[in-house]
């Protein structure tokens, strides 16, 4: 699991980056792209279900979830 953190932070930046410079909709299709590694499925499954429960825009938690990420990996926790 701790193996799969650079993995996993790598994507929540892509997926922000892509929605930022591509907007929604290719946002949207690389959460659900069919190439995507164990790490990235289950931070896009993970993003989804989560974001539908909390009841906010999937875009928003990754947003959120990034920024955590890289307080942790700051503070070397990550």
């Amino acid at each position: 699991m701790l193996a799969a953190r650079p993995q996993k932070l790598t994507f929540l930046k892509h997926l922000v980056e892509v929605f930022d410079a591509d907007g929604e909709a290719v946002f949207a299709a690389a959460l659900d792209a069919p190439t995507l590694g164990r790490p990235e499925r289950a931070v896009a499954g993970c993003l989804k279900g989560d974001a539908e429960y909390e009841k906010m825009a999937t875009i928003d938690l990754a947003k959120k979830r990034l920024a955590a990420a890289q307080e942790w990996q700051a503070l070397g926790i990550f």
